[in-house]
């Protein structure tokens, strides 16, 4: 739950509510993950690591490489893509990273870096995407192949929350 602002102004003779108290909570739960749970900063340093290579040969977006995370923070990913076949004009995103689209990239594999942030409290996951056609805007759809290895999920643990301006010893 995230932090709510808390009610500063009260006076002699205000009623705390239900809405008060839910307030209050939230705000106490938000501590305690706070309290309980690591910052990621991104860094080189390896978390996950997936060295097998996936290619996708079918319509559509399918979920290649999936890590599930736990602390919030930032997250360096590393991977190699490629994209073949189609007429290579039309190559666009093929690949996404945590929901973004990776343009450039052709036949021969290249090394990507991507660094993303996050700052939810609780597991979720990290996606790596790729597709396997692609429409032309207008009548044709394409095929292509999309590939993807040696992924990795980057990044530091630390007591430092920048988004809550504290800092935790």
């Amino acid at each position: 739950m995230p932090r709510i602002e808390p009610k500063i102004n009260w006076v002699a003779g205000d009623i705390p509510g239900a809405s008060d108290f839910n307030r209050i909570e939230g705000n106490i739960q938000h501590l305690y993950h706070l309290s309980h749970t690591g910052w990621m900063e991104p860094s080189d340093d390896v978390l996950f690591s997936a060295d097998t290579e996936r290619t996708i040969e079918t319509t559509g977006w399918q979920v290649v490489k999936s890590f599930r995370i736990y602390n919030p923070g930032g997250y360096r990913i590393k991977l190699e893509a490629k994209v073949w076949g189609g007429p290579s004009p039309h190559r666009r995103t093929l690949v996404r990273v945590a929901g973004v689209g990776i343009t450039g990239l052709d036949d021969s594999y290249k090394s990507i870096i991507h660094d993303i942030s996050a700052f939810t409290i609780g597991p979720r996951y990290i996606n790596i995407e790729a597709n396997a056609s692609l429409a032309d805007g207008y009548s044709e759809i394409y095929n292509y192949y999309s590939a993807i290895r040696n992924v990795r999920v980057c990044g530091t643990l630390t007591l430092n929350r920048p988004i809550e301006g504290v800092v935790l010893d």
